[in-house]
């Protein structure tokens, strides 16, 4: 497999480094211009007009990848409650991304149900208490949501 080397080509005016624009190609290929806020083209023309072009190249790569990092779209998935039909109970730390493979999909499900189970699908809400006179809790009630195995939900989360 050939890797394809990549050109990037900066263009702007000497006194107006908000006009400094960035294209990035191949060598046979067309070339497409990389979008830019206004605040990353002063900082790339600043930066090519001060320290050379190495050093804005660096700087264009840096917001790339930054870019690429910043928005991931991930899915999980979780299960219906009993008590409440609008409510659904979901865990964001067991997740996948949302091009992974079937059996990577079902093994997040799969691992979501097994902790579910081992705490018994009971997951609590919240906790209630009156307090007597000398503000100690008296009544302590808690609120629990059970899972509803039978209805489960795909929930997608992007991550920045």
């Amino acid at each position: 497999m050939v890797q394809k080397k990549l050109i990037y080509s900066i263009s702007g005016y000497r006194y107006a480094p908000e006009s400094f624009r960035v294209y990035k190609g191949t060598e046979k290929g067309g070339r497409e211009e990389i979008p830019l806020s206004d605040d990353q083209r002063s900082t790339l023309g600043y930066l090519y007009l001060t320290q050379g072009g190495e050093y804005a190249i660096a700087y264009i790569k840096r917001v790339e990848r930054e870019r690429e990092h910043k928005s991931r779209l991930y899915m999980t998935y979780g299960f219906l409650t009993q008590e409440d039909p609008s409510t659904y109970l979901f865990c964001k730390d067991i997740r996948c991304r949302t091009d992974a493979p079937l059996y990577w999909r079902m093994s997040t499900l799969r691992t979501f149900k097994e902790f579910l189970e081992s705490i018994g699908g009971r997951v609590e809400q919240s906790t209630e208490c009156l307090l007597d006179g000398q503000y100690r809790p008296n009544a302590i009630r808690k609120k629990y949501l059970t899972a509803d195995y039978s209805r489960s939900v795909v929930i997608y989360l992007t991550v920045m």
